[in-house]
């Protein structure tokens, strides 16, 4: 099952189609906290499905070679990293604004 809906559902739709038995892709963010997150990530185990979170550049041939890279040791021991989405997103209140995102109060 394809958990697409508003992020403020995340949680509550991917527990029920995992409890039906379904295994569940959830689009991101997969959830709205760190606690969200780990309630999604430990039912599957309970049901014997899988869950896994939307995000394609995991499969990019680009995520592949820096894999091979971290794994090579040819960078040497990795200190700092420094990511993000490559444009900005403050003006995007989904994605700053827990009130937009579904959560809080104004």
């Amino acid at each position: 099952m394809y958990v697409s809906s508003p992020h403020s559902c995340h949680r509550e739709r991917a527990l029920l189609a995992i409890s039906a038995g379904k295994s569940v892709l959830v689009e991101k963010p997969m959830a709205l906290s760190v606690a969200e997150a780990n309630e999604i990530l430990a039912a599957p185990g309970l049901a014997g499905v899988t869950v896994m979170e939307a995000m394609k550049t995991r499969f990019l041939p680009r995520t592949d070679v820096v894999r091979q890279l971290l794994h090579s040791d040819v960078l040497g021991d990795i200190e700092v990293l420094l990511a993000d989405f490559g444009r900005r997103v403050m003006h995007i209140p989904q994605l700053t604004d827990p009130v937009a995102r579904g959560r809080g109060t104004p």
